[in-house]
């Protein structure tokens, strides 16, 4: 129960990392979005499906939050597993850095990111000068 409407979820998880647990649902003609207790998967859940949907309600288009670029990997990115993975990152130069140590109790490197670089699910290596895409964080 959620106030005094039963809460119906529309989603309750999402296949990327970090993320989990998050869900969204509604409450009577509320909508309400449970986001991760962890700092970084809170931020970087939040970033990717908070900021569209809070566009949306304010009249604007929702993919305008969302606004992905094309950049330069400086440093290479291993093969990733069955979720899709977004990592932390900052310029460096014109190319962007993915920090190395990506574990999401990492909060200094949070603090540090100025990106989030997408990693599709199962993708190969990412090699160093590879064109990735990335979101201002």
């Amino acid at each position: 129960m959620f106030g005094s409407a039963a809460l119906s979820l529309i989603f309750s998880k999402v296949s990327i990392k970090p993320g989990k647990p998050v869900w969204f649902g509604r409450s009577g003609r509320t909508l309400v979005m449970g986001l991760p207790g962890n700092p970084t998967s809170a931020l970087v859940t939040a970033r990717l499906l908070l900021a569209p949907l809070l566009a949306g309600l304010s009249g604007r288009e929702p993919m305008e939050a969302l606004r992905w670029r094309s950049a330069t990997l400086k440093t290479a990115l291993r093969d990733c597993g069955a979720r899709e993975t977004f990592h932390r990152a900052r310029w460096s130069g014109n190319d962007v850095e993915v920090f190395a140590f990506q574990d999401s109790s990492a909060q200094k490197v949070l603090a540090d990111a100025d990106l989030l670089v997408r990693q599709n699910a199962n993708s190969p290596d990412i090699h160093a000068g590879d064109e990735i895409r990335a979101l201002d964080f």
